[in-house]
């Protein structure tokens, strides 16, 4: 069962696809001039902002991944992380592996920020992931656990750190929430990057589908 909060913030992605497929299409048309299609792409995550603080009005306290306060109330226990597009570059460049994915969470008694509620969409594939502390990973409304451990496909961030991935086929995407989403459905089975802030709000996706996340000098490994 989705919370009140949860179907707010998949009705808001919704939203905010079909601007984001709608500039997806504008910059496969501007391909020639990369210039032009960098500049579209900066506007379109701009919109993308704009419309979501309009979403939610100035009452909520929201960051962007980045770690930005947008609208920031001291005395507020609770916040959204957003994402207005994840995986920029390939977005400039027209390439489908991007996505938009807002997390909410609370503060604890200690002032440690905590992760309870998150939706994800990829506009490209028409496709929403949703998941909730101790509930779950739900894929299109369909509830997914992954448990088997093959190993066969790698989604690494940086080429640098392949030795963790020797005798292993080894993909790049572009896009760290793109890989996670793929991981939750099995199709990859390890996920290393090393974006701090990433692994803080996507974290729940990776634990909700049967994953563990691992640290590993400066990188972040979600396996099973």
């Amino acid at each position: 069962m989705k919370t009140a909060n949860l179907n707010r913030m998949i009705k808001i992605l919704e939203n905010i696809s079909n601007i984001l497929l709608r500039d997806f299409v504008e910059i496969e048309n501007l391909q020639n001039n990369y210039n032009a299609a960098a500049k579209f792409a900066n506007s379109s995550y701009q919109k993308i902002v704009d419309k979501f603080l309009q979403e939610f009005g100035e009452n909520s306290d929201i960051e962007l991944l980045s770690g930005k306060n947008l609208n920031d109330h001291k005395n507020c226990k609770e916040f959204y992380i957003i994402s207005p597009i994840e995986g920029m570059v390939n977005f400039s460049r027209a390439l489908p592996n991007f996505s938009s994915f807002i997390s909410y969470g609370q503060i604890n008694d200690d002032g440690r920020k905590q992760i309870l509620e998150s939706a994800m969409i990829l506009p490209i594939e028409n496709q929403i992931f949703t998941s909730a502390k101790n509930s779950g990973l739900f894929y299109n409304n369909r509830r997914v656990k992954i448990t088997n451990n093959n190993n066969l496909i790698t989604a690494i961030e940086n080429i640098k750190f392949s030795n963790l991935c020797q005798d292993q086929e080894i993909r790049i995407s572009g896009s760290v929430s793109n890989d996670i989403a793929k991981f939750a459905l099995g199709k990859i089975d390890q996920v290393i990057f090393s974006d701090k802030n990433l692994k803080n709000a996507l974290k729940l996706y990776i634990l909700e589908s049967g994953g563990r996340v691992e640290k590993i000098n400066d990188y972040f490994i979600a396996k099973r």
